[in-house]
C-alpha cells in the first residue's frame, strides 16, 4: 500500500471520530435544533361571532354561480356530485337577507359526495363592521349539508385574526329545494 494511501484512509478515520461526538450529542437534541418557541407577551385572544350567510342560486342575481360540472355528465344527480360553485355572499347580522351587511364569504365550493349531499367549502370570510372590519378568517371543510348542524375547521385569518384557529358551527335557518337557496346560521368561535 501506498503511503499517500494510508494517509488518507488515516485522515478519513480521524474525521470519522471528530464528528461522531457532534452526531451523537444532535439524537440528543433532537426537537431543539431545529425549532425555537417564543414566549408570546400577550395571551391569545378567543372571538365568538354569530351571523348569517346567505347563498343564493337563482334569480337575476345570483350570490354563487356554477363554474364547472363533470364532462360528459348526462343523467343528473341529487347529488351534483363533480359540480363547483364560485361564491360571493353576504353575511348579514340577522336571518333576514334586508338586515345589516356584516361581511361577504367569497371562495369556492365543490359537491364531493356521491351519496351524500357534501360539499367542500373553500371560503374566505371578510368583515366589513365594527371592530372586525378587513379582518378575515378562512374555513376549508367538508360541509354535510343535509345534517341539521354541522362543524367545519377555520385555518388561518387576517387583520385581528390573523393566525386563527377554530371552528364554526352551520345551522341551516332556510333552505329551497326547489332553487337551491339557503340561509345559514354562523356561530364561529376562534383563537387567534
Amino acid at each position: 500500500m501506498s503511503k499517500k494511501y494510508v494517509v488518507v484512509v488515516m485522515m478519513m478515520l480521524i474525521m470519522c471520530v471528530m464528528l461522531l461526538t457532534p452526531i451523537q450529542s444532535l439524537k440528543l437534541k433532537a426537537g431543539t435544533s431545529w425549532g425555537k418557541s417564543f414566549p408570546r407577551k400577550n395571551q391569545e385572544t378567543e372571538t365568538n361571532l354569530q351571523f348569517y350567510f346567505h347563498d343564493t342560486i337563482s334569480g337575476k342575481n345570483p350570490s354563487a354561480i356554477k363554474v364547472a360540472e363533470p364532462v360528459g355528465n348526462t343523467k343528473p344527480s341529487f347529488t351534483q356530485f363533480g359540480s363547483i360553485w364560485m361564491a360571493d355572499d353576504p353575511l348579514t347580522e340577522t336571518s333576514d337577507p334586508k338586515s345589516k351587511l356584516v361581511g361577504r364569504a367569497q371562495g369556492i365550493y365543490a359537491s364531493s359526495g356521491q351519496q351524500e349531499l357534501g360539499l367542500l367549502m373553500s371560503l374566505s370570510y371578510s368583515f366589513v363592521d365594527g371592530p372586525y372590519n378587513g379582518s378575515t378568517f378562512a374555513l376549508v371543510g367538508k360541509n354535510s349539508v343535509m345534517n341539521p348542524v354541522r362543524e367545519m375547521p377555520v385555518v388561518g385569518g387576517t387583520g385581528l385574526f390573523r393566525m386563527a384557529r377554530g371552528y364554526a358551527i352551520a345551522k341551516t335557518h332556510w333552505f329551497d329545494m326547489t332553487s337551491g337557496d339557503a340561509i345559514v346560521g354562523y356561530n364561529v368561535t376562534l383563537v387567534h
